[in-house]
């Protein structure tokens, strides 16, 4: 009876353990089919971008779209180089880019450990009135900030796209500093103050090493913001040698007649 019992139990426990081994292997492959299938769907912009590159221009608005390039045009990129001075508007968006992530980075800290930190009359009434610009549309503000530049001759230089980063980086940089910072402990901190550390040690050796996931974010927000800033470029810089490399295109692209632009290649 017992050997019976015994046999009985490893075969009732083997069978157990293959169909969870199976049940495992098609939950996996399951998973598989579904990751692969998802990311081929997010790779079709990506094909359609590279094979829109290599098309001639009345080519790419087609309907139905033609996927495979017929003939391939390797020449598209010499004439997009020769057209247009790439390596100057890359330079300048380049230089204006670091500066104002850097600027964004270095002073949205600083306000946020002011706002976190530190005790100073009137400091909740002014952090909600820096939350309040946060409902107000950058088109508002757009026009006022325009004639102020102007009235202080920053127009055509690179001065309206960097020296604002540098005085707060922007009400949601702010917030999202100030709640990174408010996450620290407060004992870390007490504890450095006891052995002689002032603010400022506070701030760059303790504060900023611990917010390295907000900086993060506030770098990457800020580099994509101004990498493909389009409308405010455009109002504030008018000399082709000062231009940033999105705007530049969207210019030559409409102004100096490229195909890409023009209506009867699109069909319309």
């Amino acid at each position: 009876m017992n050997v019976v019992y015994a046999k009985r139990k490893v075969s009732v426990t083997g069978g157990w353990l293959q169909s969870r081994r199976q049940r495992l292997f098609l939950q996996r492959a399951m998973a598989y089919i579904l990751l692969t299938v998802g990311g081929a769907v997010m790779m079709v912009p990506f094909f359609w971008l590279v094979t829109s590159a290599l098309k001639a221009p009345s080519k790419i608005y087609i309907l139905p779209p033609q996927w495979i390039p017929d003939p391939v045009r390797w020449d598209n990129f010499h004439r997009a180089v020769q057209e247009i001075p790439y390596g100057l508007y890359t330079y300048n968006t380049l230089v204006i880019t670091v500066c104002a992530v850097v600027g964004s980075v270095v002073s949205s800290s600083m306000a946020g450990y002011a706002f976190a930190r530190l005790r100073w009359p009137g400091r909740n009434v002014f952090f909600m009135i820096i939350l309040s610009t946060l409902m107000l549309p950058g088109v508002v503000t757009m026009i006022p900030t325009y004639v102020l530049y102007n009235r202080l001759r920053w127009l055509d230089t690179f001065l309206p796209l960097i020296v604002p980063y540098w005085f707060g980086g922007g009400a949601f940089n702010i917030f999202l500093m100030r709640q990174f910072m408010l996450n620290i402990p407060t004992e870390m901190l007490e504890a450095a103050r006891m052995d002689g550390a002032s603010e400022f040690a506070l701030f760059s050796r303790i504060v900023m090493p611990n917010a390295r996931a907000g900086i993060g974010v506030i770098a990457t927000l800020s580099l994509r913001s101004n990498w493909n800033a389009l409308l405010w470029p455009q109002l504030v810089i008018s000399d082709p040698q000062k231009q940033l490399l999105m705007p530049a295109i969207v210019i030559h692209n409409k102004l100096m007649g490229s195909p890409f632009f023009r209506t009867e290649t699109c069909g319309i």
